[in-house]
């Protein structure tokens, strides 16, 4: 998700900054999109406070002009499971990516924004975070702070032009995705999951279920919100710098 928006961004004229923890395919990835405009990559790992200054500095060093737009797109599904079953240390994973590496990069990268009376930030939240399914609360807990922290941070710095969304996309086809439900085709389903699962097809009518939406539906949601998002003002007419977390 976070490559094809980088991808959209580009040919709007964005010059955007790339970072990822791995190494090797972040190079890879810029290096395909530099076809398409000015990318530049830093590598960092989200989930601890130091690479996010580590990315600020360089980002805002990479071009003339200082990022106005922030794609928060870092995230992971984290440990799943019978919630009795899980640890602190669980949670504080999860927690510490999907939410926290929000809380810090919108930090980190606000204050240009307000500076310059324009900023689009978008948080990437997920069906989850309004309706969790059982096995991962951690996962579903995280991404709802991450609904409200952005509704938040839209009463807070819309005054001042910054415009904060959060984009809810259900199952998209992803690295992240995919292993997921290979994870949970192997594990066995916990008492409670099987009793959820149960009652939830018992109170969906069967059109509904075979006619839901499927991952391409949700991808070009997610496009047409990301289309929008500048408002009145194309970002290409205001060469912007994306962070494209």
């Amino acid at each position: 998700m976070g490559r094809s928006t980088a991808e959209y961004l580009l040919r709007e004229g964005v010059h955007v900054v790339l970072t990822d923890k791995e190494g090797p395919e972040l190079q890879a990835t810029a290096a395909e999109l530099s076809a398409l405009g000015q990318v530049r990559a830093v590598e960092a790992d989200l989930s601890g406070a130091k690479r996010i200054e580590v990315l600020a500095a360089s980002a805002n060093m990479a071009f003339d002009d200082k990022p106005t737009i922030l794609v928060c797109a870092a995230g992971i599904t984290g440990a799943s499971g019978d919630f009795l079953e899980l640890t602190d240390e669980d949670w504080i994973e999860v927690i510490q990516t999907d939410l926290m590496a929000g809380v810090r990069a919108t930090r980190a990268f606000i204050p240009h924004m307000r500076k310059a009376g324009w900023g689009r930030v978008v948080l990437l939240s997920l069906e989850d975070a309004v309706q969790p399914y059982i096995e991962e609360l951690p996962y579903a807990a995280a991404k709802a702070g991450v609904l409200n922290f952005a509704k938040g941070l839209s009463k807070a710095y819309g005054p001042d032009g910054v415009l904060v969304n959060a984009v809810g996309p259900a199952f998209i086809a992803t690295p992240m995705t995919d292993a997921q439900w290979r994870r949970s085709r192997k594990r066995k389903a916990s008492p409670s999951t099987r009793r959820f699962n149960k009652r939830w097809t018992r109170s969906v009518p069967a059109s509904l279920l075979s006619a839901a939406a499927g991952p391409r539906r949700s991808l070009l949601w997610s496009r047409s919100c990301a289309r929008n998002m500048p408002a009145s003002s194309p970002v290409s007419s205001l060469g912007s710098t994306a962070a494209q977390l």
